[in-house]
């Protein structure tokens, strides 16, 4: 019963949270070009990193990538669906 309430109220504060954000566009936009640049960066660092060894604990370049790219988009996804970011 308790939880059926925290998940109704967490419904309302998440839809509301989805509006304020929709209503301002510059900050989506901000916002998203932050996450795009936070890709690109983790990116480019594990490119650099692998320009200088071939392998890390077997681990290629493409699946390093994969890995991080993975990461990153589940906790944006995260983000968004419990902190409203």
């Amino acid at each position: 019963m308790v939880t059926n309430s925290f998940i109704k109220v967490w419904v309302i504060m998440a839809k509301n949270s989805l509006q304020n954000k929709l209503l301002s566009p510059s900050s989506s936009i901000i916002f998203i070009l932050g996450k795009l640049f936070n890709y690109a960066f983790s990116v480019l660092i594990i490119y650099s990193i692998f320009n200088q060894v071939s392998t890390i604990k077997n681990f290629t370049s493409p699946q390093a990538i994969i890995i991080t790219l993975t990461f990153s988009l589940i906790d944006s996804i995260i983000q968004f669906l419990f902190r409203s970011l």
